[in-house]
């Protein structure tokens, strides 16, 4: 399941980093390949919710939340639902959406590694205000769009690998009673 959010997070990231590389052309040019990261980011996270098991608790139920909702934004990316100017309204909806999710998980990190849970946080409240930022159009008019989804790409890219490092680690026990 680790090995699932750390896929998760660099492709995201590099789809980020793409944006960035062709920030100049129009959202169209690149929609394919961004609704394309997010569906098979949103897969890797519910793969591994469903590869972690509910009995024991390894994964928490935000992994399934963080999942189903990129992947429903990737489908909505996929299907030119997506116009330019509604762009930073939308990634920035997802990304703050992410960011909660993130806190909501090092907060979940907190119970069992008390004192890694606060390295996740930073990231996650980053994400969060960014996607925050991005939902008003006023802030943002004067900067290119994709440069933006650029940017929340990459923040959320890292802040999954964040906790990806501080994921819970499966026990023999646990592995022993499945």
């Amino acid at each position: 399941m680790r090995i699932l959010t750390v896929i998760a997070g660099i492709l995201i990231s590099a789809c980020g980093a793409f944006c960035f590389a062709v920030y100049t052309n129009p959202f169209t040019d690149v929609a394919f390949l961004v609704g394309l990261v997010m569906v098979v980011s949103g897969g890797c996270n519910l793969a591994a919710y469903l590869v972690s098991g509910r009995g024991n608790k390894r994964t928490t139920d935000t992994a399934l939340v963080e999942g189903l909702v990129t992947l429903l934004y990737g489908f909505a990316v996929l299907s030119n639902s997506v116009t330019d100017l509604m762009l930073t309204l939308f990634f920035g909806t997802w990304l703050t959406l992410s960011g909660v999710t993130r806190f909501s998980q090092a907060l979940y990190v907190s119970r069992f590694r008390p004192r890694d849970w606060a390295k996740v946080i930073p990231l996650a409240a980053i994400a969060s205000m960014l996607g925050i930022v991005m939902m008003m159009p006023k802030l943002v008019s004067a900067v290119m769009p994709l440069m933006l989804v650029g940017g929340a790409f990459i923040c959320d890219g890292l802040s999954m690998l964040m906790y990806s490092m501080y994921m819970k680690r499966p026990t023999a026990a646990a592995s022993k009673k499945e």
